[in-house]
């Protein structure tokens, strides 16, 4: 995120803080909220992007100043694969109160600018080579992410943020008892009477796209994508979007326009019409609403197991779906994966959570004893061992 503003601030004659908190007050305050899609064939690119032409700060303390000073500079962090950078500049003159406003003179305002650099190899290695086809076309890894579409929002200064962040976000055990440098400043910086307002930027990822197993050998959507040349479903948006482009705007529209595109121009996804439109839909974020509710599920009479994620590159993550009638419902009742030779009564499981609702997904990452290799997932009862559905095979390479 880089943050521009005008020049104007607080000088020398501006500096009762009676009159800094009267501006501070009557400053518009604005959010800003931007879209980016993320591929790792092209990068990162901005869908939506918004500015906002005044922003508020506050600082609290004692302090005192004479005359103005101007402060410029910038700080950088890291929220996982994401990079936010701040930059810009402030004019303090013995106030609390600082506002950075656009005027007539500047010609920048304040914006969020987002970097986002995860592994983009997607390729299959052999003893470190890469593999290729048939075609000279490059062998991909079923599951790695190819691309994904999130929103980044910057949320003005409030003392709700405050709050938030020292009770919801940081670890309260953590941030107590850890001696490293990071808990240590957030301690110092902590300050539980006053609660001074701050800004938040926030991450949401709304829609995730992964290598799909073209290659299998049972009928399925991956092997008719396959079929295409398609290999993703991020790539089967992309031969679907100019088809779709005046359909957007709401979730019936591009229903419709979906089923038609496959019915005259994919005519071999015809089977597979309803999930392709479920995930155009969410690729777009859109809300069903009230009329296009899905009817009520008919309550399940013997318990399930699926997942969506047969295999899955390692450090990726397993979705499973369960289901179980009132009969065998249990807060305690966990999915559990097994490796070859081992099971619910013959074994410990690799790994393992609690599937506590009557119908749900949970995920389960692929990531510490979960290595490469082969697993069975089962659905089990009452934090027992006894079986109500399963087991169903996963992959992780």
């Amino acid at each position: 995120m880089i943050g521009r503003t005008g020049t104007a601030g607080l000088g020398a004659a501006d500096a009762d803080p009676a009159k800094a908190r009267g501006a501070a007050k009557s400053a518009a305050r604005r959010h800003l909220a931007n879209t980016y899609v993320w591929t790792a064939a092209g990068g990162l690119f901005s869908e939506t992007t918004s500015t906002t032409d005044q922003v508020t700060e506050v600082t609290s303390g004692d302090f005192s100043l004479k005359g103005s000073l101007t402060v410029g500079g910038g700080f950088t962090f890291e929220a996982g694969p994401v990079g936010v950078e701040a930059t810009g500049s402030v004019t303090v003159g013995g106030g609390y109160a600082v506002t950075r406003s656009r005027t007539k003179e500047s010609s920048r305002s304040f914006s969020l600018e987002v970097s986002a650099e995860p592994g983009r190899n997607l390729q299959k290695t052999e003893n470190g080579k890469p593999l290729f086809g048939a075609d000279r076309s490059p062998v991909l890894v079923p599951g790695r992410v190819d691309a994904y579409r999130f929103m980044t929002f910057y949320l003005d200064s409030s003392a709700d943020n405050y709050e938030d962040f020292y009770g919801k976000v940081v670890d309260p055990d953590w941030l107590e008892r850890d001696s490293g440098a990071a808990a240590r400043a957030l301690r110092e910086t902590r300050q539980n009477t006053s609660k001074p307002p701050c800004w938040r930027v926030l991450h949401r990822v709304t829609f995730v796209s992964r290598v799909l197993d073209t290659a299998t050998s049972t009928p399925s959507l991956a092997q008719a994508l396959g079929a295409l040349g398609i290999t993703s479903d991020y790539q089967l948006l992309r031969r679907l979007e100019p088809h779709l482009a005046r359909a957007t705007g709401s979730t019936a529209l591009l229903t419709a326009a979906t089923k038609e595109v496959i019915a005259t121009r994919f005519p071999t996804l015809v089977p597979y019409t309803e999930t392709v439109t479920a995930r155009v839909t969410a690729y777009y974020n859109l809300d069903a609403g009230p009329s296009a509710l899905p009817a009520p599920a008919t309550p399940a009479t013997t318990p399930t197991l699926t997942t969506t994620t047969p295999t899955v590159a390692a450090g990726g993550d397993l979705t499973f779906g369960y289901s179980t009638p009132d009969g065998t419902l249990s807060a305690k009742n966990w999915i559990g994966l097994y490796r070859p030779g081992t099971g619910p009564q013959a074994g410990d499981a690799a790994a393992w959570r609690y599937a506590p609702e009557a119908a749900g997904t949970l995920t389960i990452p692929a990531t510490g004893a979960l290595t490469a290799g082969t697993y069975a997932a089962w659905y089990l009862h009452n934090d027992g061992y006894t079986p109500l559905a399963g087991p169903v095979t996963i992959t992780v390479t």
